[in-house]
């Protein structure tokens, strides 16, 4: 049956439906009604959506990077995202693209809009593993940072503040509020279904179809996890481990400074206990929730660029504080020891078993927790070249 041309017309809630039904009227088997939908309809129906978007007035669209919908105020950097969501008031992040300075605001946000990037940017790539919504690549969307606010070709303004509403699975961005519909296929496969609920149709389609995914699979599924919470939501849908848990994710956002305290010799010793520390707690979590199935831990492997302050940036600050004549003595010990650090390809340059050589006790710490012992370190002259 021509299902390629239909398949586009339906939601993902009636493809798993019809499947279904048509499994029980007798015209396919389970093994075709699996053929029939994809992952990325399910993907879609294990996120909150709006309730309805008639009437809604659009502001623009942008690439579907990370499903989901998500209503709250306009910010434009990821102070003010962590200062508000802080205070209980849900944010979107709106930035130009992303980068590491801005994860910690990605993770305070409840959705993430870029004006540039594709689905394998910066933003759509960290959103997925956030699971939080992002629409990248809004078309025409031009934003300014500094004067906290953003245009369209059309003349329509975005400020902070403002509230809209975002769809990461239709890449739309909506004026003002949304009603939000949670999942009900997420709450039955934890454990919670609402037979009552009028979705339960579609519920109970998608519950057997996996269901039968499970009796013909050959292969499987271990998630890509660094904390508790993470790996508990990776064992209730299903996973049968961790593949890949980068301990490196676990001193992002507000710890990342850990990370530049060690390479510019900040209080060494103190800096070494807090990254065992931290490091101990988080994993015991995944551990704990991960207990009976295989779990790979990735020892350490960060770009020193997303832990470091932006050059250019830091740089800029420095000059600036000097024109005015108030030199930052901080700012340009930091700049001095950016520029040692500095790289012109971080991605395949210090990084890795390169760094835990340069700084041994990383290893120690990442594996012994307080039990390490100390260790003299010294600091090279420069940076190793990438090889």
């Amino acid at each position: 049956m021509g299902a390629a041309g239909p398949r586009r017309k339906r939601s993902a809630a009636a493809a798993f439906r019809i499947a279904a039904d048509l499994v029980d009227e007798g015209r396919i088997d389970l093994d075709e009604a699996l053929r029939s939908v994809d992952g990325a309809q399910l993907q879609s129906l294990v996120h909150p959506q709006f309730a309805a978007t008639d009437g809604a007035d659009v502001l623009g669209h942008g690439l579907a990077a990370s499903p989901g919908a998500a209503v709250g105020e306009v910010v434009f950097d990821a102070l003010t995202a962590t200062t508000w969501a802080a205070t209980g008031r849900d944010v979107v992040l709106v930035r130009p693209e992303t980068s590491a300075d801005d994860v910690a605001g990605m993770i305070a946000a409840v959705a993430v809009v870029t004006a540039r990037g594709g689905l394998t940017s910066h933003a759509a790539v960290v959103a997925r593993g956030l699971g939080r919504t992002c629409v990248s690549g809004v078309v025409g969307l031009d934003v300014d940072v500094d004067g906290r606010s953003g245009a369209w070709p059309s003349g329509t303004q975005l400020r902070e503040r403002d509230l809209v509403s975002v769809d990461g699975t239709t890449g739309t961005i909506s004026q003002g509020r949304l009603t939000v519909r949670p999942s009900d296929v997420a709450a039955a496969l934890r454990g919670e279904p609402d037979e009552a609920a009028p979705s339960w149709p579609s519920v109970a389609a998608v519950r057997r179809l996996l269901a039968h995914a499970d009796r013909r699979r050959v292969l499987g599924v271990r998630a890509n996890a660094e904390t508790g919470p993470d790996a508990r939501l990776a064992r209730t849908y299903g996973a049968d481990g961790i593949g890949l848990c980068r301990t490196e994710h676990i001193l992002l956002g507000e710890r990342r400074v850990l990370v530049e305290n060690l390479v510019t010799d900040v209080d060494r010793e103190a800096t070494l206990d807090a990254i065992a520390a931290v490091t101990r707690s988080e994993l015991a979590l995944v551990l704990r929730a991960m207990d009976g199935v295989p779990v790979v831990v990735r020892l350490l492997d960060p770009p020193l660029h997303e832990f470091l302050p932006d050059l250019v940036e830091l740089t800029a600050h420095v000059a600036v504080a000097d024109a005015l004549g108030h030199p930052d003595a901080d700012a340009e010990a930091r700049l001095e020891h950016v520029r040692h650090w500095h790289e012109a390809n971080p991605m395949l340059g210090l990084r890795g078993v390169r760094l835990l050589t340069v700084i041994p006790e990383l290893v120690e710490a990442r594996s012994m927790g307080s039990a390490r012992p100390s260790r003299t370190f010294v600091p090279t002259g420069s940076t190793p070249a990438p090889r």
